[in-house]
Order: C-alpha cells, then sequence, then structure tokens
C-alpha cells in the first residue's frame, strides 16, 4: 500500500509531524546562527508549549504514581498533537475533496 493509496488523515498526520520537527530544527539552527530570529521563533514554541501543558496538565497529574510516565507523555504531547492536528487538517480536506 503506497503513499497515494494512504488516508488523508494519515497523510495529514505524518506530513504535520514532519513539518513540525523541521521548524524546531529551523528554529534551533537560527538561534546559533541569528540569534533574533531563533529568539522569536522560540517564543513561538514555548507559547505553544504552555498552551498544550495547560491542556495536558490534568492528564499528567493523573498519571503521576507512575514512574517515567512523564517522559512517555511527554514525547506524546510533543509529537502526537501535531500529528492530530495534521491528522484533522487531512481528514477535513479528504471530506472537502471528496
Amino acid at each position: 500500500m503506497g503513499w497515494k493509496e494512504w488516508p488523508y488523515w494519515l497523510k495529514g498526520g505524518i506530513l504535520g509531524t514532519i513539518i513540525y520537527l523541521f521548524f524546531i530544527m529551523i528554529a534551533y539552527f537560527l538561534g546559533k546562527v541569528a540569534p533574533d530570529i531563533g529568539y522569536m521563533l522560540s517564543v513561538i514554541f514555548f507559547l505553544y508549549d504552555e498552551f498544550i501543558s495547560y491542556l495536558t496538565s490534568p492528564i499528567f497529574k493523573l498519571f503521576d504514581f507512575i514512574p517515567y510516565i512523564g517522559y512517555l507523555l511527554f514525547g506524546i504531547k510533543i509529537l502526537g498533537l501535531p500529528f492530530i492536528i495534521g491528522a484533522l487538517i487531512g481528514w477535513i480536506y479528504g471530506k472537502i475533496k471528496s
């Protein structure tokens, strides 16, 4: 099953995660080369992270008793939410296209 046969929500989720990681790498390298631009991008990522942390803090508190669960939930938050956002956009695009 190739890329063309995949559903739009899956394509959107994968692309959303890749784009998010790409922008994080750009922000990191621009922070090294051009600190002003890197600083502006880091502020945007910080605001995004604070907003997502505010939304997910009740979930973190539910699983606080399990050791190292914070690392797993942090990974889900960092990579899972861009996937979900991209999947929603891909799903909406698929509904509009069909």
